[in-house]
């Protein structure tokens, strides 16, 4: 926590995305982990601004899915909710290294991302969605280029490679 020039406690980003990812009930060191292994072998990008417009995207997903189009598919509905908390993950791990300037845009990032996690786990319940995150992890890590190298959007987000499978979630439902 930290005092704000209002004489307020507020969390910082840090505090914030872990707790988001409290509902899941799993050590936040654990999951990092993938996080870590995908910035490895992707030199993905440490631009905490990038990684907000990443859950900003994800978020618009999961409402598509979820309560745009009202549609009853949970297999897309968990995927949404697991891209969700892979890039808060990577949001997450870069914060442990890198400054956030003060702005609401992230702030409200993650409120939302947190409202969204504490409704799937009423729907599927922690242990899936866990294992939906590491599907999710698998399968990003098959996103490399036919040459074996990340291939970037021109803001820096790893794109899908000719090789990208897509995580199968029906099993966990």
């Amino acid at each position: 926590l930290r005092c704000s020039t209002k004489g307020v406690w507020t969390m910082t980003p840090l505090e914030m995305v872990k707790g988001a990812l409290a509902p899941l009930n799993y050590p936040y060191e654990s999951l990092t982990l993938m996080l870590r292994e995908f910035f490895d072998t992707f030199n993905a990008s440490y631009d905490p601004h990038l990684w907000v417009t990443l859950i900003e995207e994800e978020c618009g997903e999961y409402e598509a899915e979820v309560i745009v189009f009202h549609k009853q598919d949970k297999e897309n509905i968990l995927k949404e909710v697991s891209d969700i908390i892979y890039v808060l993950l990577g949001l997450g791990v870069l914060l442990e290294s890198v400054a956030m300037d003060e702005q609401s845009r992230w702030r409200l990032a993650i409120e939302k991302s947190s409202v969204y996690i504490k409704h799937s786990v009423t729907m599927f319940g922690a242990a899936s969605i866990i294992m939906a995150v590491y599907r999710v992890h698998e399968s990003n890590m098959s996103k490399l280029g036919e040459d074996g190298k990340p291939i970037y959007r021109d803001d820096g987000k790893v794109l899908k490679g000719p090789n990208y499978k897509p995580p199968y979630m029906k099993d966990l439902l």
